[in-house]
C-alpha cells in the first residue's frame, strides 16, 4: 500500500472510514435509528475520548504499575468499554427527546413538585388527521417493548392452509 500512500495517511484515511462505519453500524443496529448529522458530528468526540482514555489507562498500568502491555491493553480495554458505548450512546441519540417534544409542540421541561400542572389539552384540529400508534410507550432507545411484540408464533410453510378460489376449480 504503500507504493501509491504514505502510511500515515493510509492509516488517516483508514481510521475516518472506521470511524464513519461505525457510526453508520452503531445508529441502525445498536441504537436502532436513523443516523443524523448532529450524530456525526459528535461521534468523532466520543470515539476520541476512548482512545484517550485508553490510552492513559495503558500508559499508567505500564509506567505506574509496572504490568506487562499486553495484559494492560486488555484490562484498558475492558475498563473503557462501558464508558464508550454510553458515550457512543449519547453522541447518536443526543437531541431526539428534544427534536420529539418541539414536533409534538410540548416543552421537555420537568414541572417542580408540587406545582400545578400546565394544561395539556390539544387544540381542535382544523384538517382530518390519520391516526397513529402512540410512541410515548416506547423507551428512548427506539427498541420495541414485550407489548409490541407479536404473542402467536411465526406461520411456516406446513403451518398454512391454501385457499382456493372458485376460479381455480
Amino acid at each position: 500500500m504503500n507504493r501509491w500512500i504514505p502510511y500515515l495517511v493510509a492509516h488517516v484515511l483508514g481510521y475516518a472510514v472506521s470511524i464513519v462505519c461505525s457510526f453508520l453500524l452503531n445508529s441502525y443496529v445498536t441504537c436502532r435509528t436513523k443516523p443524523t448529522w448532529r450524530g456525526f458530528v459528535r461521534y468523532p468526540v466520543s470515539s476520541l475520548a476512548n482512545l484517550v482514555a485508553s490510552g492513559a489507562l495503558l500508559y499508567g498500568a505500564v509506567t505506574g504499575l509496572g504490568m506487562d502491555k499486553n495484559l494492560a491493553a486488555l484490562a484498558a480495554g475492558v475498563i473503557v468499554t462501558p464508558v464508550s458505548f454510553l458515550l457512543a450512546r449519547w453522541a447518536i441519540m443526543s437531541g431526539r427527546r428534544d427534536q420529539a417534544a418541539a414536533a409534538k409542540g410540548t416543552p421537555d421541561v420537568p414541572q417542580a413538585p408540587g406545582a400545578p400542572e400546565a394544561s395539556t389539552a390539544p387544540e381542535a384540529p382544523t384538517t382530518p388527521q390519520v391516526s397513529a400508534p402512540d410512541r410515548s410507550a416506547q423507551p428512548p432507545h427506539g427498541r420495541p417493548v414485550a407489548a409490541d411484540r407479536p404473542l402467536a408464533p411465526r406461520a411456516t410453510a406446513s403451518s398454512r392452509t391454501s385457499v382456493r378460489s372458485s376460479e381455480d376449480r
